[in-house]
């Protein structure tokens, strides 16, 4: 629910090498196929009228989770659940490296690594693909 909003703010840094390309700039000669090495950092945060925004979450923005009848939930402890409150936002921020591989200008494939700093669920990174328009 971070990433949920009607407003957002968001910031990237990337660094990019050619890496196949004309022999002037890349790494690698190719007269045909252009891609780009990149190093990243991201960063975004999205909100709605009314939530709180904050540079990170603490202890004192959980409140108790409740189930869909507004009944508070209890966990095996006996306690009640907590989680965030929905209404505060926080920035999420990740790094990574991703390889742009330009498909003859038809369009964009690029393969990612990337490591989500605020998620608790992975323990490393996370892969993906990104398909974009060509250049």
């Amino acid at each position: 629910s971070d990433l949920m909003g009607s407003k957002m703010a968001i910031g990237n840094l990337e660094m990019r090498i050619p890496f196949t390309g004309p022999k002037e700039l890349a790494v690698m000669e190719s007269g045909f196929l252009f891609s780009d090495l990149n190093i990243f950092i991201d960063g975004g945060v999205a909100w709605n009228r009314g939530n709180k925004v904050k540079m990170s979450k603490s202890d004192s923005d959980r409140v108790e989770a409740i189930d869909g009848d507004g009944n508070p939930i209890i966990g095996s402890d006996g306690k009640p659940v907590m989680v965030y409150d929905s209404n505060v936002k926080a920035p999420v921020f990740s790094a990574g490296v991703s390889l742009r591989i330009n498909l003859f200008g038809a369009m964009i494939l690029e393969p990612y690594y990337a490591i989500p700093f605020q998620r608790s669920d992975v323990k490393f990174g996370v892969f993906g693909l990104n398909f974009a328009p060509g250049w």
